[in-house]
């Protein structure tokens, strides 16, 4: 249901109960008359109340429907290349890598990510799988990303801001809807969706199957093969209640691993998740609300393999990604208008993370979290809005931790506002940093060697921001403009330190088995980095179907860290401060490798009369060095391109589209092997009645 074909009555309702049932939302929080006819957007991400984007006290970004269409992404993580400040990567072609301002490994462990407010990062790794994610690209509706900490109001992974995703309502995608896309590296996707109506129960089932071939890469195995199955439900109970049900999976094979590499051989893992999701909101009053939401969240990782070692006479078997992980998660959310003015969001949760993995862990690990959260708007002037919030967090894993905010938004003339915040925030350690134990061990399960190991983490990441804003609208030039200021000082980070007691380890030359040896350590405080930077981003949208965006981020990043040690003797502070990393001892390393200096983004589209739409997509950034299996890899610019036709079949509607990624030279992203080519895609999609 489009709603620009609505009359001006229809379009409210609309839009009402839509923002209502995908963002949890009370009465208090809805949009007026005024809001929908002026199509200004409303972000509830950054304090859990719905605002206009220059009231809030941090930046956002929205990435709508349109833009979705627009950008041709074939993989999800894909669209955040549209955010200012985020670096996006192909850790291996079935492996992505989402992150801000750098500094991310294998897996970036600093942004939360939530699907209507289901969080989806995995508890082993704190990091998110984005290709087994059960979310079709198609059911998203919209997309907000909340840029800088935002613990203050979703907790520890929310470090460097929260990707909230927000998928369409049941009502909007009635009938059925195919979609095929088949083209480079033998790409393949089916995609069906199916949405009807039983009384007040109103659904959407939606399901799909893609394989691809990964990097052209004879030495690496990186294909993938995945099958996903979705449900959402919506039941209207009466005027005031209302229950949301959702439920997936998602499973399917990895290629993984370098060929001819004993100690990681090439080999498909095996992983199958599941979800389930319950939401209860209730209206009590046109200035208050509620909700009540359950959900659980389910993913296993079968991945194990042998080692031979004729010397010994045995072999190892091993499981480099083998884990089993659940969460349970209960919250609660109050909103409401004490007076004209004046509104609030508090509410708690309770969150129980379990992992297990015989290669990973000694043992079952898990986590019990507990918080509490409270975020105020007050209208302290006709032009001076403040926004306050306060997190207190406690676990199993550290002490309690509280995470405050205090923005100040003064409007200068209407449409046209400045923004001052500061936020300190806290990221507690993952239950893989805290317990791991990567061990080797013979098939009588005595150990051969630790790999890796955990030094015990007493004290979270620690993060303070600052950050100056404008956000300008024009509306008769249907311009936007978001310019942000900022400064981040991150202290304690969570890292590895190369342990180097015994640099010439041979697994293969032991001469008095067992050896346990030890050869990266989590351990925590191994260096500080200070950040100062500025991100800005402008849209024009001269029509319905056709706009304009560009971003543009500049950072600059100082601090070092420790990479290697001997007894544990170098701290950061004792790392030499010179600025040229080639002069630093080899115990330290330079962080300004580790963060891009730009990166940017533009992407425009238009529609013809005649139903042809075009649109193109320019993204890039300046060098950088990845963590973890990742590699220096230089500064790129990718050029991407869509072009589609619209038809009709009878009572049917569909469209034919050709994207192309990469249309310039090859580029590496992540690790030197992966080399980014020019890709050509072909879909056609169609909708049923």
């Amino acid at each position: 249901m489009n709603i620009n074909h609505l009359n001006y009555r229809q379009a409210y309702s609309v839009y009402l109960l839509g923002f209502l049932v995908s963002g949890g939302l009370g009465a208090a929080d809805l949009p007026t008359e005024v809001d929908v006819l002026a199509d200004i957007p409303l972000v509830s991400s950054v304090t859990r109340l719905a605002q206009r984007p220059e009231d809030a006290p941090a930046s956002v970004t929205v990435i709508d429907r349109d833009m979705i269409r627009a950008s041709g992404a074939i993989n999800l993580a894909d669209l955040f290349r549209l955010v200012p400040g985020f670096q996006v990567a192909h850790i291996s072609g079935n492996q992505f890598a989402v992150t801000s301002h750098g500094v991310a490994g294998n897996f970036p462990r600093r942004l939360l990510v939530m699907i209507d407010g289901r969080s989806v990062y995995t508890p082993v790794f704190s990091s998110v799988d984005w290709l087994t994610l059960p979310l079709e690209i198609e059911d998203i509706d919209r997309i907000e990303v909340a840029r800088g900490p935002n613990v203050t109001s979703h907790g520890s992974n929310a470090f460097d801001g929260v990707i909230n995703i927000f998928t369409r309502q049941p009502f909007q995608d009635q009938g059925s809807y195919l979609k095929a896309t088949g083209g480079s590296r033998d790409t393949g996707i089916g995609m069906f969706r199916y949405g009807g109506r039983s009384g007040d129960f109103e659904y959407r089932v939606s399901g799909s199957y893609r394989e691809d071939s990964g990097f052209d890469d004879p030495m690496i195995s990186d294909d993938a093969e995945v099958g996903k199955l979705s449900f959402r439900g919506n039941y209207q109970l009466n005027t005031r209640d209302q229950l949301d049900l959702q439920f997936g999976a998602a499973g399917g094979d990895y290629g993984i691993a370098e060929i001819d590499d004993p100690l990681d051989p090439a080999r498909d893992r095996e992983v199958a998740t599941s979800f389930g999701y319950l939401r209860w909101n209730r209206a009590l009053s046109p200035a208050e609300s509620f909700y009540v939401q359950f959900y659980y969240n389910y993913l296993d990782m079968e991945d194990t393999f042998q080692i031979p070692l004729p010397d010994f006479g045995q072999t190892i078997n091993h499981g480099i990604y083998n884990t089993h992980t659940e969460r349970f998660d209960l919250e609660f959310q109050h909103t409401l208008q004490p007076r004209d003015g004046l509104r609030l969001a508090w509410g708690g949760s309770l969150r129980h993370d379990t992992v297990d993995g015989r290669y990973w862990f000694s043992q079952a690990e898990d986590d019990l979290v507990k918080r509490l959260f409270v975020n105020v708007e007050g209208q302290l002037t006709e032009r001076l809005l403040v926004n306050a919030g306060a997190m207190v967090e406690a676990g199993d894993i550290v002490d309690t931790q509280y995470s405050p905010r205090l923005g100040l938004n003064y409007r200068l003339i209407p449409n046209h506002t400045v923004r001052a915040s500061v936020a300190r925030a806290y990221r507690i350690p993952s239950l893989f940093e805290e317990h791991e134990f990567h061990a080797y061990r013979f098939n009588d399960g005595e150990l051969l060697f630790g790999a890796r190991f955990s030094n015990g983490l007493d004290d979270p990441e620690e993060i303070t921001s600052y950050e100056l804003g404008y956000v300008g609208h024009w509306p008769r030039q249907a311009l936007t403009l978001d310019i942000k200021l900022y400064r981040e000082e991150i202290r304690d980070i969570i890292g590895k330190v190369k342990d180097r007691r015994d640099n010439e380890f041979d697994p293969f030359n032991l001469t008095d088995p067992p050896l346990e040896l030890s050869h990266a350590v989590t351990t925590p405080d191994v260096g500080d980095l200070d950040i100062n930077g500025i991100e800005l981003a402008l849209t024009y949208r001269p029509g319905p179907a056709s706009f304009l965006t560009l971003h543009y981020a500049y950072a600059d990043p100082s601090g070092v860290f420790v990479s290697e040690n001997t007894l544990f003797n170098v701290r950061p502070s004792e790392c030499p401060q010179i600025p040229d990393a080639e002069g630093f001892s080899e115990k330290c390393k330079n962080y300004s490798n580790y963060v891009p200096t730009q990166t940017y983004g533009l992407l425009g589209s238009y529609a013809f009369d005649s139903g042809w739409e075009a649109s193109l997509g320019i993204y890039g950034m300046s060098a950088m060095t990845w963590l973890g299996d990742g590699d220096a890899v230089p500064s790129y610019t990718r050029v991407d391109g869509r072009i589609a036709r619209k038809f009709k079949l009878g009572q049917s509607k569909g469209d034919v589209a050709l994207v192309m990624q990469n249309l310039g030279g090859d580029y590496q992203e992540f690790r030197k092997e992966n080399v980014f080519d020019t890709r050509a895609y072909l879909q056609f999609s169609l909708s049923l009645p």
